[in-house]
């Protein structure tokens, strides 16, 4: 089964090809629906075979599992089974109007939320992280504010619990805000928070020529709206810390700064 997407994503990305005799198991589920959706949400995905069952369960179960709100998991090119762990989890907790996009090669965070976004049909689109460390209902809040003030972007400002952190995430964030801050100032507190909305005109108009596809893609968006004068909104969030990240904090936090220092000179961006 192939579907085609956006023609502006490239040949990077594709859906992942079903084998004939799933299509009809899981057509119900992944794509019921005709009119457009309200809300899209993006939920990049790298190697997430063992935890992203918790978290279509989670979504299944929350306020936002409604008829006009749609689903995209990305698949970062993981090259392991997160891509059909999260079709069957999908047919296993009834989630609707879901779709998996599976990118051929790893291209980084960036560009996985990028695909996502560019294929997405929702008037608000948004993305989370696929560990899922915040309440639903908390995206649910955050959708209406941005109904009620009419703005342009909502953006996640995290509350966490500090001691159920790991010291050295806790440390590095804290490092890398301050630098980031004063290399490529966004004016907003929280840059890395992976909770943030957008109408969905304007996140074609971020997203369409994002230079980064590193997890320093969320500075570039954020400035991009800036400098395009787009109104952004920040919102509390409580936030709790989920085991089971392969992530290199040092390391990711030295690929970022380099990636900013990018963003910068390609935005020609001068303090």
């Amino acid at each position: 089964m192939n579907l085609s997407l956006d023609p502006r994503l490239g040949e990077g990305a594709r859906v992942l090809e079903l084998h004939p005799q799933a299509v009809g198991a899981l057509e119900g589920n992944l794509f019921t629906g005709r009119t457009h959706p309200e809300l899209s949400l993006v939920i990049p995905m790298f190697r997430e075979t063992n935890r992203i069952d918790r978290t279509i369960a989670t979504l299944a179960a929350s306020s936002l599992h409604r008829p006009d709100v749609e689903f995209l998991f990305v698949d970062d090119g993981s090259g392991d089974e997160t891509p059909s762990a999260t079709f069957h989890s999908i047919e296993a907790h009834g989630l609707k109007r879901a779709r998996v996009i599976s990118l051929a090669e790893n291209i980084g965070k960036g560009g996985a939320v990028r695909a996502g976004v560019l294929s997405a049909t929702g008037a608000v689109i948004g993305f989370l992280d696929a560990d899922l460390s915040l309440d639903p209902s908390q995206v649910h809040r955050a959708w209406a504010r941005l109904d009620a003030t009419k703005g342009d972007v909502v953006v996640g400002h995290r509350r966490v619990d500090l001691a159920k952190q790991p010291k050295m995430r806790r440390v590095a964030s804290l490092v890398f805000r301050s630098l980031a801050t004063r290399i490529a100032p966004t004016g907003v507190r929280d840059t890395q928070c992976a909770m943030k909305l957008f109408r969905a005109p304007i996140a074609f108009a971020l997203f369409e020529s994002l230079a980064v596809n590193g997890f320093a893609f969320d500075v570039e968006v954020l400035l991009r709206a800036r400098r395009l004068g787009f109104e952004i909104d920040e919102v509390s969030i409580d936030w709790e810390h989920q085991p089971g990240s392969r992530l290199n904090t040092l390391t990711a936090s030295a690929q970022m700064m380099r990636q900013i220092v990018q963003i910068r000179r390609s935005l020609s961006i001068v303090r």
